[in-house]
């Protein structure tokens, strides 16, 4: 997986006068460059322990198609803490699934997925056949007892992204034989994996939805598949 940027507007160049001798003038300055801060402080709730990717995992990764036309109100950015300000418009047929090439391109999706990263320690010694992320190349590692690594997130079939030694590598559930995971568990409740999808709305908004908080509503309906790696619009699968 390849780590994705959200994209944001740039930020506007001011020129300060010499002198600002009205205290309200100040005052506005100063909240503009706030606001303007804001806008491009990364996801608070996303921080060092999690792995941000593109894409979303699965050998059939998850997805929606609209039953019926609605508008919902999504996220200005993908943070859950972030209030759902902004009205979006959806219509009904409207598949979105990162295999729906049309539906992409049109409303200028984006899928990208938060997994909180967990570490774990080798148990004795193994050596297994990983594949570098960086290049594809195979190589072969092998891991003493006490060594630690980290799982970044999952992709299909049982594979997943891990990092070793400061290595990125695609590996399959060989690695789990002799490891125990030592990462502390989260608060009960709390997702340990987040998909978001970035959108240009029927109505022109802009934003994010929480792919969580949607799945299984009222209006969204299971993805319209028509094969493996396609999707289209069309009515919602059962």
């Amino acid at each position: 997986m390849v780590t994705s940027a959200v994209h944001r507007l740039p930020t506007p160049r001011f020129c300060a006068p010499a002198s600002v001798p009205e205290a309200p003038v100040r005052f506005a300055l100063a909240l503009m460059l706030v606001l303007i801060a804001a806008a491009h402080a990364p996801a608070r709730a996303y921080d060092s322990s999690w792995h941000k990717a593109t894409g979303w995992s699965g050998e059939y990764p998850n997805g929606f198609t609209i039953a019926k036309d609605l508008t919902i109100d999504i996220r200005a950015m993908p943070d859950p803490d972030a209030p759902k300000s902004v009205a979006c418009r959806l219509r009904k047929g409207a598949t979105y699934h990162q295999w729906n090439g049309k539906r992409v391109v049109a409303d200028r999706l984006e899928f990208i997925s938060f997994t909180k990263i967990r570490t774990y320690r080798i148990t004795d010694r193994l050596t297994v056949r990983l594949e570098r992320q960086a290049d594809g190349r195979q190589a072969s590692v092998t891991f003493r007892k006490g060594d630690t690594w980290s799982y970044l997130a999952g992709l299909a079939e049982g594979s997943f992204v891990m990092k070793f030694n400061g290595e990125v590598y695609i590996a399959g559930q060989d690695m789990f034989v002799r490891s125990t995971e030592i990462s502390s568990p989260g608060r009960a409740g709390e997702s340990d994996y987040d998909e978001w999808l970035g959108l240009r709305c029927a109505n022109g908004a802009v934003g994010w939805i929480l792919a969580g908080e949607v799945k299984g509503k009222r209006g969204f309906g299971g993805p319209n598949i028509t094969g493996y790696g396609a999707a289209r619009d069309g009515r919602p699968s059962r």
